[in-house]
């Protein structure tokens, strides 16, 4: 093997463990999920994914800036797939999203699809910026929120919380 194909294969082979650490460490919808909500673990409600905007629009949630709103409305466009929320079993009860939206489109009440648990809460997909330091997503329950979520000192601090709900 030649000088400059040792050269070549050790800077590919560089950028490649480069790629992979970058992509172990950098958070998750669940890191997000998980801090934010880690008050209500083991709580009686049971979580589900539900891409969603929480009918809020780019120009409705004052001081939170533009781009990561923008960014959390693409995350919840129109036809996104929910995301497993696996990463959070042990800590809170997980409803399977596909599954529950076809016994509720066959009119199971959602007492049955509870299974003795008081609440469901639907999170919506994460919006995360740019450099993955800021977050947004939202909680429909009993109460609506906007989560506004950003990393200091390597946990998520929650920096705004929005109600959605109309009264």
């Amino acid at each position: 093997m030649s000088k400059s194909t040792s050269i070549a294969v050790l800077l590919a082979t560089l950028v490649a463990v480069i790629a992979a650490v970058w992509l172990l460490v950098r958070p998750s919808e669940s890191d997000v999920y998980l801090a934010v909500l880690s008050p209500y673990a083991n709580s009686s409600a049971v979580l589900a994914s539900n891409p969603s905007t929480c009918g809020i629009d780019s120009t409705s949630v004052a001081g939170i800036s533009a781009a990561l709103v923008s960014r959390f409305l693409s995350a919840n466009a129109p036809g996104t797939k929910p995301i497993s929320l696996s990463a959070l079993n042990g800590h809170f009860a997980i409803a399977d999203s596909t599954m529950l939206k076809r016994f509720m489109a066959a009119g199971v009440s959602s007492s049955v699809l509870l299974q003795g648990h008081r609440d469901l809460v639907r999170l919506s997909r994460v919006g995360f910026n740019s450099d993955r330091s800021e977050a947004l997503f939202c909680a429909e329950g009993q109460e609506g929120g906007l989560f506004h979520v950003r990393m200091q000192n390597g946990h998520w601090q929650l920096i705004k919380l929005v109600s959605t709900r109309v009264r």
